[in-house]
């Protein structure tokens, strides 16, 4: 775990055990959960704290896919989804995290799908990503 801080959990439930002990390695801020069909089914975008610090778990609404579960959408739908999504970054409902299914997907569907965002939507890396939640939700 010597650079990792966050760790990916691909996994059919949420295990508040496995949380938390990924959660007390030192290195790590955050679990990114991908639960069930779709990788969104059981999460949602909720967060959870597992008692660790201001450390988090958390995972997908929407997949940027073609056929992996109800929650899979195109590049248009995540665009109007996110578009239409909360700006109030004290609300928790305003944060994604948005996976790409590598094989039914390119990175042309990825660039449509940004260059349909409105100006105040931002897309930043994973890490910046905790950093920022961690800033404005303090646990």
């Amino acid at each position: 775990f010597h650079n990792m801080t966050i760790v990916n959990i691909i996994d059919d439930s949420i295990d508040q055990q496995t949380l938390k002990d990924f959660c007390a390695v030192n290195q790590i801020q955050s679990v990114f959960m991908y639960v069930g069909d779709g990788y969104t089914e059981g999460i949602k975008g909720q967060v959870f704290y597992p008692g660790v610090g201001n450390k988090f778990g958390t995972g997908p609404r929407w997949i940027l896919a073609k056929g992996m579960g109800p929650s899979s959408v195109t590049p248009q739908q995540l665009a109007s989804y996110l578009n239409s999504a909360s700006r109030d970054q004290t609300s928790k409902d305003a944060w994604n995290i948005v996976p790409v299914h590598a094989w039914s997907m390119t990175i042309d569907d990825v660039y449509t799908a940004v260059k349909l965002l409105d100006p105040a939507v931002k897309v930043v890396t994973p890490t910046d990503f905790v950093r920022q939640f961690q800033y404005y939700h303090p646990n």
